[in-house]
């Protein structure tokens, strides 16, 4: 039956219609049982993870049944008899790249009048073949990677995905040794068709350091956005190569500077990431993305101007983040008693994430100038602690750690995604405004701030499995 077990799974991406290839086992207990996807590897990156939970329509019924049996009895009992809600629940709900979890418990919630969650639901307890099997095949058709966990493959096979991608036959979009935008507007997006599927490019300028910039193709949007911020900064930085060298010259308390970031790295890494946040503040704070050659010299024209101003800022906050970061590295130095040692290595870390090398740029811009307040809240914490203060200090630990703790893994799975999260940024850096509403009250939050607010930002993140 074609209709319910296609051979082909279709879906629309914004660069225009996708197809995947499908393939059938029927053997109860056999690895290959229920239904394979056949992943070219140069897409692995691409593929919107929630479709693969609908499987085909000659197996929804059967997941939504199951999936409808794994809920607790309390919740089970306003579905009786299971299969008739469940066939209807399949029948109004329509497939797309949302994941089936979620769009079964709006459904049921609409059939019942209840409060459905997703959470009320267990996937991992349904049988293998309801769940769908990916096989990734590289560009001459040998097998990659098997497996029923897309997430997990994608962890493995990222970086290969990304050189399969690279490795398709090149446009015009590839280009290297640019020294200037001669190569008109860029596109957000280009589709590239190769054996019956579509892919989506998307032009990046690239940075690569003294060698200059290329123009590539990359294999998704998040990686083409943090490409291309770093590739424009580095145009303008080849085109205003003079006025840098004297911009450094210009930067006050340079040497002071140095001697405190010395624990950090190296003066002339300072000296490049503070560089590289006045172009950043400069140039790409107005109009980010530049993808015009018309807005590229209108804006490079305009940041000239603006150069001298934006490395006095710049200067001015990381001199001062650098004395506290000095002053309070000293202080976390000096012997303490055992009992203080979880409050103080905890103050340890946070300093280091704080002032990471790298720190002026990589601070996102509105949230840079506040970096020495959040310093001097971890002071104030000090002192408070040093002052009979252990208790409390324990206490506003075990309210921050699990936030921390869920951000970093995140973070990291990101990272390894290559996934831009504005909100999971912004979840970050509000946990600095918790520190200081639980550690130094007397500062002042620059917002509003709660675990209620931390929570409901946390759920507007996005999940990298």
């Amino acid at each position: 039956d074609a209709v319910r077990f296609p051979g082909q799974l279709s879906f629309e991406t914004p660069g225009g219609a996708a197809r995947i290839a499908l393939e059938y086992h029927y053997e109860p207990g056999h690895p290959l049982d229920g239904v394979t996807a056949i992943l070219p590897l140069a897409m692995l990156n691409q593929l919107p993870e929630g479709l693969f939970d609908w499987l085909v329509p000659g197996y929804r019924v059967e997941k939504v049944t199951e999936l409808m049996r794994t809920m607790s009895k309390s919740l089970r009992v306003n579905f009786i008899p299971v299969p008739d809600h469940a066939q209807r629940a399949a029948d109004s709900m329509q497939s797309n790249s949302t994941p089936l979890v979620n769009a079964l418990a709006e459904q049921l919630g609409r059939q019942s009048g209840l409060a459905i969650s997703p959470e009320d639901f267990r996937p991992a307890e349904l049988p293998p073949h309801l769940h769908m099997n990916f096989k990734v095949l590289d560009e001459k058709g040998r097998q990659v990677a098997m497996g029923r966990d897309l997430s997990a493959i994608r962890q493995s096979l990222g970086i290969k995905a990304r050189a399969a991608f690279a490795s398709l036959p090149q446009s015009e979009f590839h280009r290297d040794d640019l020294k200037q935008w001669d190569f008109g507007d860029l596109p957000e997006q280009v589709e590239i068709r190769r054996e019956g599927a579509t892919l989506l490019g998307f032009p990046a300028l690239v940075d690569r350091g003294e060698a200059g910039v290329s123009l590539r193709l990359l294999d998704s949007a998040e990686a083409a956005r943090a490409a291309h911020r770093a590739g424009v900064r580095r145009l303008f930085m080849l085109h205003m190569s003079p006025e840098l060298k004297h911009l450094e010259r210009s930067f006050p308390r340079l040497q002071s500077m140095a001697m405190n970031y010395k624990p950090i790295g190296p003066r002339q890494q300072l000296v490049e990431d503070l560089i590289d946040a006045t172009v950043d503040r400069a140039l790409l704070a107005a109009n980010f993305p530049m993808r015009r050659q018309s807005e590229f010299i209108e804006r490079a024209a305009e940041a000239w101007h603006d150069l001298h101003e934006k490395g006095a800022e710049i200067a001015r906050v990381a001199d001062d983040a650098l004395q506290l970061r000095q002053s309070l590295s000293l202080a976390l130095q000096k012997p303490a008693a055992p009992l203080l040692a979880p409050a103080i290595s905890d103050m340890k870390a946070h300093l280091a994430a704080l002032l990471p090398a790298h720190f002026a740029t990589h601070t996102p811009m509105p949230w840079y100038e506040h970096l020495p307040r959040f310093l001097r809240g971890i002071e104030m914490r000090l002192k408070k602690l040093q002052n009979a203060g252990l208790a409390r200090d324990l206490a506003a630990m075990k309210q921050v750690d699990p936030f921390w703790r869920q951000y970093q893994q995140r973070a990291e799975a990101h990272r390894q995604r290559r996934i831009d999260d504005a909100a999971l940024e912004q979840f970050r850096w509000m946990l600095e405004e918790f520190r200081i509403s639980l550690f130094a009250q007397e500062l002042k939050t620059s917002q509003p701030v709660s675990p209620r607010r931390l929570e409901s930002l946390w759920n507007a993140t996005r999940d990298a499995r």
